[in-house]
């Protein structure tokens, strides 16, 4: 929220100053992101927008978000965003977007704070059976269910495309455009009023651009703190906290009378009656809510990552604002200080936050899912060793070329429905990214990176915790294989023989056929006449450089399928002359082989490729099954049901019903994987599915965490490896958008095959006649919504087919049970017949 009533005090007090448009033409304007995006896609009011019909499509693609799951639309985001970009562009202002980064440290417990969202999403769905869609769609819309982070990926490809500048701070966006508009990088600031907690006296922030008036309106720092009559400026700062804001909430004593309403004024003749605010939160120390919420330590904290956030400099170092006068002990605020490397590649928009805020705070947090996570199914998933093990990797990933310190320090995955519970994420104990490296270069590794004596000297235990993982040190530097993953002249040769070659054809399905093709190659590993722990040694190991994109590309998506174990290294060793040197080749696994399989199915399997791996991992983790889930009632974190649900197991035959519906489940989960494209700005309107949008939720954390792997294994590449690092070649900080499982599915696709299945199911003599005219139906019924009905209803098929394909590989190789099997088969035997026919 923005600071409590201090929009309302500058307005009434006329501090708010208007001018023409055409005054900001040439200059370069830093955009804070979220400020931008909110006021685009969530209106304060339809009343306030010019297009009031625009305010309410928004505010039903927001409902649908919640009630499909998935991002916000694709074509329905890049026309609302381009649209404003050219706004800002026909007036000849440069924007430079900053978004948030990394959030400072909580001293609060894990799930503490009562969250009211899944309530509001459950009265949701009570209102949609009831048959009361508007009160639906308000309910969803205004749950706050729908988080900016969710789509960055997405504000970023589009940002690409369209050659925007933009960046992500460190930590927070307002301390990011304060460091940017003093050193002249930028004009002006674009952004909320908070943004003159961080802007300099004689400073000013725009509030708002209307395009339609072409008029700005802007606030002045020195007028405020003159109409405030402030003793000092810095005076500011605590008012606003005592009001407060996102970072801190109001001071309890100014909420007490029950007969006075809080006012801004009001905080600050409380301000100026005992000088400063920390003098006025002394003066109620013993109020009851003061005590509660350990407000003055919690205004302590605050106050000082106010003045001591941290920045990314124009050199590519960080170091917190006011650097002179910054406390030791700033680690208590933002955490373990990292490699710079880190950071760039961070707010570079390579990487996202995601893991490295893991690694920094010490907790991978799984708060509830927009169904609720209300099945016992999804509650023994998320908490799942298989999940977890995935999880696992990424962290290593990022830890691997870090400091001891860093790769032993501790992080936990806590849940909302356990949260006293600890799962711990051991990636000291995983080295996959050792296999990548060669000795020497695991030897410089410690020597390279960042000196950790800021973060060891933080931590009391930090020198028997050095000791204890130099006694463990092997646990990482495991013996490495450098082979194919590590050679890029598999895509250099296909360079040279198509002069064509690109990115855009460097895939998954290319890297299995990159397998099944390879020669014998020559590994690195370490030999007796080898002086490899020696990091000055030069051998035919040493790495080189790897500066094209389409080699970092392909060698992140070879890496992703070794990582998951979709192929595996076979080696041996033989002589040559006095040394001993390791020969091996690559070969697909029980489950490379069904992805194979599966990819080779069809002639689009191309365009199907993340679909495929998620199934696969979803199979792995026994997580894509026909049956239904059993559902627990929502509890408040920290609380224990009163009467536990208990699984009966049916003692009798299925029904034929029964089975049928099951059959559906299992086809329409499978459908549900595939992303479709909406129309532009359409909402849409036909029916929503609470069972698939529980699966969505399954499918949501394996590709989020697939995600994060790839990410990882690029961001590891380009610290430990020297990847992209050129002068002349600053491409791979795009790379990022390019990699896969960049959008996350809803559950439009399953509900359009569901939709056209229900519709057979009560047709005893199903003709080739009926399924045309079935197909027909489902084609008109949702082509007002989507672009390519036929296209997706095709794809589900061929998809089916793929999968089909992928689980009788695995019931070969026994890596699935016979029963696991029987539920696909029985599904696809009961599909045959049934399958749509178009026109």
């Amino acid at each position: 929220m923005p600071i409590r009533h201090f929009d309302f005090y500058i307005s009434e007090r006329h501090l708010n100053q208007t001018a023409p448009i055409s005054q900001l033409k040439g200059a370069k304007i830093g955009f804070e992101g979220q400020y931008w995006l909110r006021k685009i896609i969530k209106p304060l009011s339809h009343a306030r927008m010019p297009n009031a019909t625009e305010a309410k499509t928004l505010e039903n693609i927001t409902a649908n978000i919640v009630a499909m799951g998935g991002t916000f639309p694709y074509n329905s985001f890049k026309t609302l965003l381009e649209k404003e970009i050219n706004k800002i562009r026909s007036l000849d202002i440069y924007p430079f977007f900053v978004f948030n980064g990394l959030s400072f440290l909580r001293k609060d417990k894990p799930f503490s704070i009562d969250d009211t969202r899944p309530n509001k999403r459950s009265s949701g769905w009570d209102h949609y059976e009831k048959g009361k869609l508007d009160m639906a769609h308000n309910t969803w819309s205004s749950s706050g269910s729908v988080h900016q982070n969710e789509f960055m990926n997405l504000v970023f490809k589009i940002f690409q495309e369209n050659n925007i500048e933009f960046m992500r701070a460190p930590y927070s966006s307002w301390a990011q455009l304060a460091y940017l508009q003093q050193k002249g990088y930028i004009q002006s600031v674009y952004s909320g009023s908070e943004m003159l907690m961080w802007c300099g006296d004689n400073d000013n922030v725009i509030t708002n651009i209307d395009f339609d008036k072409k008029e700005f309106t802007w606030v002045e720092k020195i007028r405020v703190i003159q109409d405030l009559n402030l003793m000092h400026p810095d005076l500011f700062i605590d008012i606003c906290m005592l009001a407060g804001f996102d970072w801190i909430s109001t001071f309890p004593p100014l909420l007490s009378s029950p007969n006075i309403s809080f006012t801004f004024k009001g905080t600050v003749d409380m301000v100026q009656q005992y000088r400063t605010g920390y003098n006025a939160i002394q003066a109620h120390a013993e109020h009851p809510n003061v005590k509660k919420y350990n407000y003055e330590e919690n205004f302590c904290r605050i106050k000082s990552i106010i003045y001591h956030n941290i920045i990314l400099k124009e050199d590519g170092t960080t170091e917190p604002l006011n650097k002179e006068t910054a406390p030791n002990d700033l680690h208590e605020l933002f955490g373990p200080r990292l490699p710079d490397e880190v950071y760039f590649y961070m707010c570079q928009g390579m990487v996202s936050p995601q893991v490295i805020t893991n690694l920094v705070s010490g907790m991978l947090l799984e708060g509830p899912p927009l169904c609720n996570g209300d099945t016992i199914e999804y509650h023994e998933f998320i908490k799942s060793q298989s999940l977890l093990d995935l999880r696992t990797q990424a962290l290593s990933l990022l830890t691997m070329g870090m400091s001891n310190y860093m790769r032993s320090r501790k992080v936990n995955s806590i849940f909302w429905f356990e949260p006293s519970t600890e799962f711990q994420l051991h990636h000291e104990n995983e080295p996959i990214g050792a296999r990548w490296l060669p000795p020497n270069k695991l030897a410089q590794i410690k020597d390279s990176k960042q000196p950790d004596k800021e973060n060891e000297d933080a931590n009391q235990e930090s020198k028997e915790k050095e000791q204890s993982n130099n006694a463990t040190e092997t646990k990482v530097n495991t013996t490495p294989v450098y082979s194919l993953t590590n050679n890029i002249e598999w895509i250099e040769s296909h360079k040279k023989k198509d002069k064509d070659f690109s990115i855009s054809k460097i895939n998954l399905s290319f890297c299995l056929q990159t397998i099944q093709n390879q020669s014998q190659i020559q590994l690195n590993v370490p030999t007796s006449g080898q002086n490899n722990n020696n990091k000055n040694s030069k051998n035919s190991f040493d790495l080189k450089f790897i500066r094209s994109v389409d080699d970092i590309y392909g060698l992140v998506l070879l890496r992703f399928l070794e990582a998951r174990d979709f192929i595996k290294l076979n080696n041996n060793t033989k002589s040559s002359g006095s040394s001993t040197i390791a020969i091996g080749s690559y070969q697909t696994t029980a489950y490379g082989k069904a992805l194979q399989k599966a990819l080779s199915t069809t002639s689009s399997s191309a365009n199907l490729q993340e679909e495929i791996v998620t199934a696969l991992e979803l199979i792995r983790m026994n997580a894509l099954t026909d049956k239904s889930y059993n559902k627990i009632p929502y509890i408040k974190p920290g609380t224990k049901l009163t009467s536990p649900v208990t699984l009966s197991t049916p003692t009798t035959p299925k029904k034929e019903g029964q089975k049928i519906q099951e059959h559906i489940n299992l086809i329409s989960r499978v459908a549900s994987l595939l992303h479709i494209s909406f129309k532009s700005m359409v909402v849409w309107k036909g029916s929503l599915d609470l069972e698939l949008l529980r699966f969505n939720s399954f499918m949501k954390a394996v590709n989020r965490s697939l995600r994060n792997l790839c990410e990882m294994l690029l961001l590891s590449m380009t610290m430990n490896e020297n990847a992209g690092k050129s002068d002349s070649n600053l491409e791979v900080l795009s790379t990022g958008i390019k990699l896969p499982f960049l959008l996350d599915a809803n559950t439009a696709n399953g509900i359009i095959t569901k939709s056209y299945l229900d519709s057979l199911t009560d047709i005893i003599n199903i003709t080739p006649e009926v399924i045309q005219k079935s197909t027909t139906s489902v084609e008109n019924k949702f082509q007002e919504y989507c672009e390519n009905v036929k296209g997706d209803i095709e794809n589900t098929y061929k998809l089916w087919d793929s999968i089909i394909e992928a689980i009788k590989s695995l019931k070969s190789d026994g890596e699935i049970t016979e029963e696991y099997a029987k539920e696909f088969f029985d599904a696809n035997e009961w599909l045959k017949g049934k399958r749509p026919l178009f026109n």
